[in-house]
């Protein structure tokens, strides 16, 4: 009987032990498990870091042209704009509306009747070797230039890196606006004044004439200031446009 009850008792030892080496077993197993796991994970964190950071660059640049082209389509929308407005101004039953207002700028009477809205000022223009100072305002719209040199504001900003384009009309009244603007040669000096008192310098680099609807003549310069003056070309029934190119002297 002594050895029955020894018998179930070692049993149970063995039982217990086994259940041990067993639950060991599993804890080495699920240790074994985590760490791969874990080294997986720390293996594949930089590869998928990698991929996100990739797909992000590629986003990026993606974004970068596509922002290339739509600037680049809204110039050219810009500047048919401004073609139509400059065609408004050579029709002659237009030129008395402008070369009133061309006078009443040299008066310094700008009326506010003459425009629904009087443009803000955000610099001016003077050109010495054809007597001309007018002041510059934003947009290149038919009010806008009805008084006013206009700049497009698809362009670059004034005296800053680019092409900052300016448009106006060639008034019949001797010396306004743009009038004489075929007048100024390579060399000649432009000066701007922006709002905040300071000036810059431009030297005229280039003179040319263009179609009304070569549109490379607003091509931005990455690492110039650069202005380019644009009017149509000649006063009387125009087919085409004068340009004047100038570069800071600061370059």
């Amino acid at each position: 009987m002594r050895g029955v009850v020894f018998y179930m008792e070692d049993k149970e030892v063995k039982r217990e032990e086994n259940k041990e080496t067993t639950n060991r077993n599993n804890t080495k197993r699920y240790l074994s498990s985590l760490l791969i796991a874990l080294g997986l994970i720390i293996v594949a964190i930089p590869i998928i870091g990698k991929m996100v950071t990739n797909r992000k660059q590629e986003e990026m640049i993606k974004s970068f042209y596509l922002e290339i082209e739509n600037s680049e389509t809204t110039q050219v929308e810009a500047f048919n704009e401004l073609d139509e407005v400059l065609a408004w101004g050579t029709d002659q039953h237009n030129q008395s509306e402008i070369d009133e207002s061309s006078e009443n700028i040299e008066e310094g009477q700008i009326k506010q009747t003459i425009i629904k809205k009087m443009p803000k000022t955000i610099g001016i223009i003077t050109i010495d070797s054809i007597n001309v100072k007018l002041p510059i305002a934003e947009g290149v719209d038919l009010e806008t230039l009805k008084v006013s040199i206009g700049h497009m504001p698809e362009s670059a900003l004034l005296g800053e890196i680019g092409n900052a384009v300016l448009a106006g009309h060639r008034s019949h009244s001797f010396g306004s606006f743009f009038n004489r603007l075929d007048e100024v040669y390579v060399g000649d000096e432009i000066t701007i004044q922006k709002a905040d008192g300071t000036k810059v310098y431009y030297e005229v680099y280039e003179k040319l004439f263009v179609k009304p609807n070569d549109t490379s003549v607003i091509n931005g310069s990455s690492h110039n200031k650069v202005v380019t003056l644009i009017t149509c070309h000649p006063a009387i029934n125009p087919d085409s446009r004068l340009i004047i190119h100038a570069v800071s002297k600061d370059e």
